[in-house]
């Protein structure tokens, strides 16, 4: 699916597109091999991990801007970068299997772990906190 969205998306190849969930890089890496030279993709991820992972990914690639941030604050980081207009911008919601499949996270049912379930580990409250609390 990743090529449809890809080709739907991408209406200048000269112009400035808004990954807000980047994960690992993969829709970012794709929207990027279609741009020309002038063309620039900036992904955010609150998740710390997904965050290092593709800020190493992307650290040679000058025209793939990485941040550490919820897709909340995309207006912010726009205003950051100068820029007042995008071409494009992608949210794929939802969980990723990394998150799912990592034990510490608390997202999945197959290991005995503590219900945790934050995309940001920075959030003080934990699922646990709010099913037990609200």
């Amino acid at each position: 699916m990743k090529n449809e969205i890809v080709d739907n998306l991408i209406t200048n190849k000269k112009g400035i597109y808004l990954d807000c969930t980047l994960g690992f890089g993969g829709h970012s890496e794709a929207i990027f091999k279609e741009l020309d030279k002038e063309g620039l993709v900036i992904g955010l991820d609150c998740d710390l991990d997904a965050y290092k992972y593709s800020k190493e990914k992307f650290k040679s690639n000058s025209r793939v801007k990485v941040f550490n941030a919820n897709y909340i604050d995309y207006e912010h980081i726009l205003s950051k970068l100068k820029i007042k207009s995008l071409d494009g911008v992608l949210m794929d919601l939802g969980i990723s299997s990394y998150q799912v499949d990592n034990k510490g996270r608390g997202f999945s049912y197959r290991y005995e772990s503590d219900l945790d379930m934050r995309f940001d580990i920075n959030y003080k409250k934990t699922a646990y906190d709010v099913l037990n609390s609200y």
